[in-house]
């Protein structure tokens, strides 16, 4: 299973168990207005996993850790932000904080002494718009974040991990209230949800 689509399920999963008001439909509408780059087979596998009877009832439970068992705690040092937009490194090492903290399986220690270390740096942030009207006026627009992650195993010195381009995206519209910053809240979300999924998750 490719592992945009892995992560997808995952998130989808975590975020309704986290939000069981959120009915599974808008959970599928949201991933599919591009909160992960592989729209089509993800949407269409998240939908019929939905679907399912008691999928969401514990039918599947993501309890378990690929994780080596000698490590237990993770250290997250600041985000290295090699972008020009400001403060971004901050929300994104928050955000993956808090959602390693939610997930309860690793414990948050120093960098310095954690079994395993996360390094995260932001290579790429963009906004744009999106979509033009036929008389050429903005519609929505896009927000685009580029994020280089690295998990190392500090008791082996060596690598678990590494994904040099993982890229989200979020479309918003003005006119329904939508920002970018709460774009860009979705993001940091979904990449954070990303983190941890391929961290833990066994399959």
């Amino acid at each position: 299973m490719d592992s945009s689509l892995r992560f997808a399920i995952v998130r989808a999963v975590n975020n309704a168990k986290r939000n069981p008001a959120v009915p599974a439909p808008t959970t599928v509408r949201r991933l599919l207005r591009g909160r992960v780059t592989d729209w089509t087979p993800c949407g269409l596998a998240i939908l019929v996993l939905f679907l399912l009877p008691g999928f969401l009832s514990g039918c599947y439970s993501f309890t378990g850790t690929s994780l080596p068992g000698h490590v237990s705690t993770v250290g997250i040092p600041n985000v290295i932000n090699s972008t020009l937009e400001p403060g971004i490194e901050q929300e994104m090492t928050a955000g993956i904080t808090d959602e390693f903290l939610r997930d309860g399986r690793l414990k948050i220690a120093s960098p310095s002494t954690s079994d395993a270390r996360l390094d995260a740096e932001i290579t790429a942030y963009e906004n744009r718009v999106n979509d033009y009207s036929s008389d050429q006026n903005p519609i929505d627009y896009i927000v685009v974040l580029t994020l280089k992650v690295e998990l190392i195993d500090q008791v082996k010195n060596q690598e678990l991990w590494r994904d040099d381009r993982l890229v989200v995206t979020e479309v918003y519209d003005p006119s329904g209230g939508e920002t970018e910053e709460s774009a860009r809240v979705e993001i940091i979300s979904t990449l954070a949800s990303d983190i941890v999924a391929r961290t833990l998750e066994q399959w």
